[in-house]
């Protein structure tokens, strides 16, 4: 958009896609993250990790976008003529952005009951 915005002539879009599988991502991903809180002060791993670790099985309970859409979604915005600024693929990248606009405590509720379902601490009801 700031490229647009400034009229200059270099074309860019960005592709969004959701949770994608298959993928070695979700493995490799918990390797990476199990490197990352040795490394860290044992406090962040109190603080964070349960958090972390509920949404990472969140999103391999997801059945998720096969990889092959996100190909297919990619090379249908290369022959476009003049991409759009923003693409979604997959059921969940879509709901994301009605997601977006919902009112707050509405989206915070299915927040707690979706993507944070497996995170214990996480209280099913904030307010007064």
């Amino acid at each position: 958009m700031e490229l647009k915005l400034r009229q200059l002539p270099i074309d860019c879009c960005m592709l969004s896609p959701g949770v994608v599988k298959p993928t070695r991502l979700a493995e490799d991903g918990h390797k990476l993250l199990e490197r990352s809180f040795q490394e860290m002060p044992v406090i962040a791993r109190g603080e964070y990790y349960d958090m972390i670790d509920a949404f990472r099985r969140f999103q391999l309970e997801e059945p998720g976008t096969h990889v092959s859409q996100v190909g297919i979604q990619m090379e249908r915005l290369m022959r476009h003529g003049r991409p759009y600024l923003r693409y979604f693929v997959g059921p969940d990248a879509v709901a994301s952005t009605i997601v977006g606009i919902l009112p707050t405590g509405f989206r915070e509720f299915l927040l707690r009951n979706t993507l944070m379902k497996h995170y214990t601490d996480c209280p099913k009801w904030i307010g007064g």
